[in-house]
C-alpha cells in the first residue's frame, strides 16, 4: 500500500510539473488570437429569511443557513480572427436549488457570441451576449461579487440573452450606445417564442469620469406562446446618472416596469438605488441603498422593499479581494418575492459573510 500510495504521489508531482514547464510555451503559442481568463465569486455566509403573516400574526422562518459557496465561476475564452472579427465563448458554474436537478451545481453557457467591429462608431453582435445595461452598471458598481445592480437583483433584466446586437461610440468617445433585438427569455431559457424583445442604453459623458445614461426594454421576456392566451408585456425605462474616479465613485439611478397583459395592466414597480464606494490603498469601504414599490392592478396598497448593502474591502493582490460585508432588506406588504400578498405582511432577509472575488 505504502509503494502504490508514493508512486501517486510521484506520479501527481511529475504531472505538476510538466505543467509548469510546458505552460509557458503554450501561453507563447495562444496569445497572439486567444485570449484566456476566469473569475469566481466564492464566500462563506450566514443567511436567514423571516416571513411575517398579518393573517395569522405568525412568523415563519424560510430559511437559516451558513455554509460556504460559489455563487459564480466563469472561464472565458476570446479568439481573434484579425483586427476586426472574434468570438467569445464563456461558461458559468452556479449553484442551483430547483426542483429535478440531479445536482445543486450546474455548468452552463453565459456568454456565446461572434462580434464584428466595422469601426468605432458600429460593431454588430450575434449570439448569446451581453445586454445593454447590466454588464455596464456592474463595471461601475465594481461589486457584483456581493450585491447584483438594481434591475438584475429585482428580476427586471436579464444580464445576456440570445440576439443580435448594435454598439458603438461617437463624438470622441464622448458618446456611446447599445442597443438588442433578443428571445427575451434570458441566457437560462433559449427557446424562441411569437415575439422578440428591444432592449438599449444611451450613454453620455459630459465630463471626464461622468456617465449619464438612459435604458429602456420592451417585450414580453419570451413567453408570448401560441399556446399564452394573454400574454404579458413588461415595459421598463432607467436613468443614471454616475461619478468619480479610479479611487471612488458614487452613481444613482431610478426605474419604473409595467407589466400589461391584452386586457389592463397588472402590475407597475418604481423604484431607485443609490450607492457609492472609495478605496484607500489596499482597504476600501462601500455602500447601497435600493427602494423598489410594486402595486397590483387595482391595489390600494403597495409592497415596499428597502435593500442595504455595506461593507469592507481588502486587496489581497491584484486579483483578488475580500470582503467583510452586510446585505439585508425589508418587504412591507409582501414577501420575498418583492410582491404584495396583504397588509401588514413583512418579510425580512439578513445576509452576512466573507466575499471574495478571484480574476486571472
Amino acid at each position: 500500500m505504502k509503494s502504490y500510495g508514493s508512486k501517486i504521489q510521484k506520479t501527481l508531482l511529475a504531472t505538476a510539473l510538466l505543467s509548469l514547464s510546458v505552460s509557458p510555451a503554450y501561453a507563447a503559442k495562444v496569445t497572439d488570437k486567444l485570449e484566456i481568463s476566469g473569475k469566481a465569486f466564492l464566500g462563506l455566509h450566514s443567511n436567514k429569511v423571516e416571513n411575517f403573516s398579518s393573517a395569522t400574526q405568525t412568523t415563519t422562518v424560510k430559511s437559516n443557513t451558513t455554509g460556504a459557496t460559489v455563487d459564480r465561476f466563469y472561464l472565458q475564452a476570446k479568439y481573434h480572427l484579425n483586427d476586426q472579427w472574434y468570438g467569445r465563448i464563456t461558461t458559468d458554474v452556479n449553484n442551483e436549488t430547483k426542483v429535478g436537478l440531479k445536482r445543486n451545481t450546474n455548468v452552463f453557457l453565459k456568454y456565446a457570441y461572434v462580434e464584428g467591429k466595422l469601426n468605432d462608431a458600429l460593431q454588430v453582435r450575434l449570439g448569446l451576449s451581453h445586454t445593454p445595461w447590466i454588464d455596464y452598471e456592474q463595471k461601475l458598481w465594481k461589486h457584483r461579487y456581493i450585491a447584483k445592480v438594481y434591475s438584475d437583483f429585482f428580476k427586471f433584466d436579464d444580464s445576456a440573452d440570445y440576439g443580435v446586437g448594435l454598439k458603438g461610440k461617437a463624438l470622441d468617445k464622448m458618446v456611446e450606445y447599445w442597443f438588442t433585438y433578443t428571445n427575451g427569455g434570458g441566457y437560462g431559457k433559449p427557446n424562441a417564442s411569437q415575439a422578440m424583445d428591444v432592449n438599449g442604453r444611451l450613454t453620455v459623458h459630459p465630463i471626464k469620469g461622468m456617465d449619464i445614461s438612459a435604458g429602456f426594454r420592451s417585450g414580453y421576456r419570451g413567453k408570448k406562446l401560441l399556446a399564452t392566451v394573454n400574454p404579458t408585456k413588461e415595459d421598463m425605462n432607467q436613468v443614471m446618472i454616475s461619478h468619480g474616479t479610479k479611487t471612488w465613485r458614487v452613481g444613482a439611478n431610478f426605474l419604473t416596469r409595467t407589466k400589461k397583459n391584452n386586457v389592463s395592466t397588472t402590475q407597475t414597480d418604481s423604484g431607485y438605488t443609490a450607492w457609492a464606494w472609495a478605496n484607500f490603498g489596499e482597504y476600501g469601504v462601500f455602500g447601497r441603498y435600493d427602494y423598489m414599490k410594486s402595486t397590483p392592478f387595482g391595489g390600494a396598497t403597495s409592497a415596499k422593499t428597502v435593500h442595504y448593502v455595506a461593507g469592507v474591502e481588502y486587496f489581497a493582490t491584484k486579483g483578488m479581494n475580500i470582503a467583510l460585508a452586510l446585505d439585508t432588506s425589508r418587504v412591507t406588504n409582501g414577501n420575498d418575492t418583492w410582491k404584495f400578498t396583504a397588509t401588514g405582511d413583512t418579510s425580512k432577509s439578513t445576509k452576512i459573510g466573507l466575499y471574495s472575488q478571484f480574476k486571472f
